[in-house]
């Protein structure tokens, strides 16, 4: 049975989830396990004009093949198509419970510390080192686009209402 902290995480993901596809991102994985830790959600964000037929390309790509590590022809094609045309974004979600105009990290209440704080220089080393086994063990191309994002979502426990911050590149790597 899950604990209260990790379903309180899972909302916080759902809520990420469900924003990003509604900005018009595409959801690669969710809580991929890697050597140096999990990756929240990995989603993929078309960049620039795409042509209709790459665009319904990327569209079934993500529809019918969930295992982007396949070592076959299709796969490493659409991989291509994905590094011209776009940006690979890992998302790292924190999530804090307001309460009576608090807004505190779940998980340092007693601190009183917005969640995009919890994302420290230890959790990004993290971070990039997980993004970077994630690329190499599906085999995108060494010159792909990526970043590494944090969403930081304030849930009030009164009103059931979730304010959102997303934070682009919020984890600069070189």
């Amino acid at each position: 049975m899950p604990s209260k902290k990790r379903k309180f995480g899972d909302l916080g993901e759902k809520i990420a989830e469900q924003y990003l596809l509604k900005n018009g991102y595409f959801i690669l994985e969710k809580n991929f396990q890697t050597k140096m830790g999990e990756l929240d959600i990995i989603a993929f964000k078309p960049q620039n004009e795409i042509l209709y037929n790459v665009n319904r390309e990327i569209r079934k790509f993500f529809m019918n093949n969930r295992e982007m590590g396949k070592n076959n022809e299709e796969s490493l094609i659409n991989k291509e198509i994905i590094g011209k045309n776009g940006l690979i974004i890992f998302v790292e979600v924190k999530s804090s419970l307001m309460n009576n105009d608090q807004n505190v990290s779940y998980e340092t209440f007693n601190n009183k510390i917005r969640p995009e704080e919890n994302v420290h220089f230890k959790k990004q080393r993290h971070l990039i080192k997980s993004a970077q086994n994630y690329l190499a063990y599906k085999q995108f191309p060494l010159d792909i686009n990526w970043q590494i994002d944090v969403i930081a979502i304030d849930i009030d426990k009164i009103s059931r209402k979730a304010n959102l911050r997303h934070i682009k590149r919020a984890v600069t790597f070189s």
